[in-house]
């Protein structure tokens, strides 16, 4: 197998496929603990760490990823000219991925628990005390 085939096909494997997973479950999760916490401070808490542990998790199985594609690529390099390119293309990937990210998975977060606020505050009509609207 070449080195450019090892290139193109290191791109994608497991922790890949698994940094998908975190931002999903934490969706998930927010809109459960909106719909199910009725206290806010402990709610909002929640949707906090809930955020905080995704976008960990995220970049931990990012950095996983692109470290694993890092190693395929070097053990396939049989030139010199290989080997700098797995080093300078795969170095600045491996800082700057979990970094984007994490960061994308906040995003992502805080669009969620915003359209949920949205929804929420505009959901129902308001009764007033004298059961008028």
């Amino acid at each position: 197998m070449s080195f450019a085939e090892v290139w193109e096909q290191s791109r994608y494997n497991t922790w890949y496929w698994l940094a998908y997973a975190p931002p999903v479950l934490g969706a998930v999760a927010i809109v459960v603990l909106s719909l199910t916490v009725r206290s806010a401070a402990l709610r909002r808490t929640a949707k906090i760490l809930v955020t905080l542990f995704a976008a960990d998790i995220t970049a931990e199985f990012v950095f996983r990823s692109t470290q694993e594609k890092w190693d395929v690529r070097a053990a396939a390099a049989r030139t010199d000219e290989e080997e700098r390119a797995v080093m300078y293309g795969d170095g600045a990937n491996l800082l700057m991925a979990p970094i984007s990210a994490a960061f994308k998975t906040v995003c992502l977060l805080v669009v969620v628990q915003a359209g949920l606020t949205a929804a929420h505050s505009g959901s129902g009509s308001k009764v007033r005390r004298n059961g008028t609207r």
